[in-house]
């Protein structure tokens, strides 16, 4: 695994190396090949994808944002599914992180409780 964005103290960026898919039931919201993780001090990792990899026609902005001193400002997206279902503010962006973090700016990262599972690798996502 390669490390990444290193400038930032507190804040690590581990490239992931294998396929990564996020299901909301059966439903894959993101794959891809190209994530990374972020991990920040006791705080769980985070899979950070980058948008063409995932159902972006399934994501509207929000008006929501919050500031990490160590990462940026981060908006944020609502997911909006077929079924009815709806995930407010479920989703983050950095559009302008920190400096050495300019890896975040076109990824987006999910709230575990909405990925019902992550599938890692090539095994079979339904």
């Amino acid at each position: 695994m390669l490390k990444l964005g290193s400038v930032n103290p507190g804040v690590r960026l581990i490239e992931v190396g294998h396929r990564v898919r996020g299901m909301i039931g059966d439903l894959m919201i993101a794959d891809s090949r190209n994530v990374i993780q972020l991990e920040e001090g006791s705080l769980r990792p985070v899979y950070y994808f980058p948008k063409r990899d995932v159902r972006m026609d399934l994501l509207s902005p929000t008006d929501n944002s919050t500031h990490c001193g160590l990462k940026g400002e981060a908006n944020y997206y609502t997911i909006r599914l077929q079924d009815g279902r709806v995930f407010d503010n479920a989703v983050w962006q950095y559009a302008d992180p920190k400096a050495g973090l300019a890896e975040l700016s076109d990824r987006v990262a999910f709230y575990g409780h909405v990925i019902d599972r992550w599938v890692e690798g090539e095994a079979e996502a339904a």
